[in-house]
């Protein structure tokens, strides 16, 4: 284990039970943090360690990450619900690490890849999960409003002038920007937004799903959730594992809308023009590397903004 890692561990556990024996256990590196597992003398809780760009300690993410967790356990204890994530224990910025109670149960993700997991099964867990978005959004909720998706036309051409032989991206900002004021003229609610949602941060576990990495970003209509959720959805239909999980995959999917609204058939159109404007920008050129290095990197994200356009040229044609 690295020396900051070490710390991060160190500090944290001294805070809470400085006398205990313990046995630490990495079990997520991720390009901006690490977490580990902490067994103290009769608990586990998780340590997460936060880092920069570089790969070194990042104290100011630790304190928005914890603050964040801090956010979200006092909403959710304020309206007498059960919690939606880790609860937080204690933040120890000078190393760049918090500690939380340990989510027990495994990754969304996981379990829908699982090729145990029936259909029947992974339409439950897309309801667990439509299910948690709505009470995480429930606790901030406003009124409905529209989108702003007419100021992102400009980004979207831009990103297709960078790539002027480029047919799918050049398709991709006509449509855009041909449908933003109907896409943006659908109301949705508006709630604080995780800012990382996918099924790689949902832990689902006996009776209860939890979520990891919440952001509380910024404000915004729910799509900006729920597009990216389907989103990652799509992208692990084309990853080795989830070509042969495709129909489980669909099945969550169906599961997940159902759950969080009776309404999500009313929000298609702005679904699918966010799912397509953030498809295209993970699509933009890379920069570096050779031409075909890039379109086989490229490759997943290319098919994932072909289907989402497509989805949206038939609603488009549809009204």
């Amino acid at each position: 284990m690295p020396r900051a890692a070490r710390d991060a561990v160190a500090a944290c556990v001294a805070r809470l039970a400085p006398d205990a024996a313990l046995a630490c256990t990495l079990v997520a590196r991720r390009h901006y943090s690490r977490v580990y597992r902490v067994a103290l003398e009769g608990r586990v809780i998780a340590v997460k360690e936060c880092l920069d760009g570089a790969g070194t300690p990042d104290p100011a993410n630790a304190r928005r990450e914890h603050a964040a967790l801090c956010a979200l356990a006092h909403a959710t204890q304020e309206a007498g619900c059960p919690p939606l994530g880790p609860l937080p224990l204690v933040l120890c910025d000078d190393v760049a690490a918090f500690a939380m109670t340990w989510a027990e149960g495994r990754p969304l993700t996981q379990a829908v890849l699982d090729r145990r997991t029936t259909l029947a099964h992974a339409r439950s867990l897309g309801e667990a999960a439509g299910t948690w978005l709505r009470r995480f959004h429930g606790l901030a909720a406003t009124d409905a409003s529209t989108h702003d998706f007419t100021d992102r036309i400009d980004y979207a051409a831009g990103i297709a002038g960078r790539a002027p032989r480029d047919r799918l991206l050049a398709r991709a900002s006509h449509v855009l920007a041909e449908l933003a004021a109907r896409a943006a003229a659908v109301a949705m609610p508006r709630s604080w937004i995780h800012g990382d949602m996918k099924s790689d941060n949902l832990i689902v576990g006996a009776g209860a799903t939890l979520g990891l990495d919440v952001q509380l970003a910024d404000r915004n209509t729910v799509v900006y959730d729920v597009a990216p959720f389907l989103n990652h959805l799509a992208l692990l239909a084309l990853s080795v594992k989830g070509v042969l999980r495709r129909q489980a995959l669909h099945a969550l999917r169906d599961g997940f809308l159902r759950a969080y609204s009776d309404e999500a058939a009313q929000w298609n159109l702005p679904i699918a023009w966010l799912r397509t404007y953030l498809l295209m920008q993970a699509s933009a050129p890379a920069a570096r590397g050779s031409a075909l290095r890039r379109a086989i990197a490229a490759w997943p994200t290319r098919r994932a903004l072909a289907g989402a356009l497509h989805e949206l040229e038939a609603l488009g044609a549809g009204a």
